[in-house]
């Protein structure tokens, strides 16, 4: 589905959240490689990971909740998600795949198919 402007709009989801903060930085940066990968390949995206980065230690009075639902308003703006390696693991992607079936968006774990589907 391409918007009226005929862009695309894909939403990166992945785990966010760690046991440290080292495994927060991680997972922020496996997102921002995905992220990377997007752009090279011209492909249009939200990454919500680069745009709350550490936001959950500089603002801790702000509930996971507000995040959660956030995204999934924005969520339901994109065409497509693609999701993280080990996504499955996250129950904030796990959530924000489930979103995206019910309101019939696309989900794509392999990035050809992805941009297969982005170019088309």
């Amino acid at each position: 589905m391409a918007r009226e402007d005929g862009n695309k709009i894909v939403y990166i989801a992945g785990p966010y959240s760690g046991a440290t903060e080292a495994e927060v930085t991680r997972n922020i940066e496996n997102a921002r490689a995905l992220a990377l990968c997007l752009a090279v390949n011209h492909v249009q995206f939200v990454c919500p990971h680069l745009n709350s980065a550490h936001f959950d230690t500089a603002v801790p009075q702000v509930k996971y909740s507000f995040w959660v639902n956030m995204y999934l308003a924005l969520l339901g703006r994109c065409d497509a998600i693609v999701t993280l390696p080990n996504w499955q693991r996250s129950k904030g992607a796990v959530a924000e795949v489930e979103f995206a079936k019910r309101c019939g968006i696309p989900v794509f774990a392999d990035l050809d198919a992805l941009i297969a589907w982005y170019d088309d």
